[in-house]
């Protein structure tokens, strides 16, 4: 009879993506890789939305008090959810018009990085980031430097 061996790491395991965008690619790919601290064994949904100019025009946290005004026209995007938390902790993906972004490495993040993205009470957290800025920026620009929810 043959033995199971369970194999025990001491490595870190914080979550971990890497974004690759299809102007580095050679063939204009675009690339998503992702490790997660919260359950390696937990199977992840890649969730597609498509484009839509009649989409929801607020956007309601499952978890929190945030909400959120939309556009009705979106940009569709895809999403690594949790297969337990479908449409809820999206955490990385692109949207159509090949923005990328990753949103769910920041529950531990140091003094000098909350100097710049602090938490804020009632404020979008991780979990609901990508479903309000994937579907909304064409811009990485945009994204970064004029969104206000």
């Amino acid at each position: 009879m043959k033995e199971n061996k369970v194999l025990v790491s001491n490595l870190p395991s914080e979550c971990t993506t890497i974004i690759v965008g299809q102007e580095m690619t050679s063939d204009g790919s675009m690339l998503v890789a992702r490790s997660e601290d919260w359950d390696a064994m937990e199977a992840k949904n890649y969730e597609i939305y498509e484009d839509t100019t009649e989409g929801a025009t607020e956007y309601v946290a499952k978890d929190s008090p945030f909400r959120c005004e939309l556009p009705k026209e979106a940009l569709g995007y895809s999403a690594l959810a949790p297969y337990c938390l479908p449409n809820h902790w999206g955490s990385a993906g692109f949207n159509t018009a090949g923005v990328g972004m990753s949103a769910t490495e920041s529950i531990f993040s140091s003094d000098e990085v909350l100097k710049y993205d602090p938490l804020v009470e009632n404020g979008i957290a991780e979990n609901s980031v990508f479903n309000v800025v994937l579907p909304t920026f064409a811009r990485r620009a945009k994204a970064l430097n004029d969104w206000e929810c």
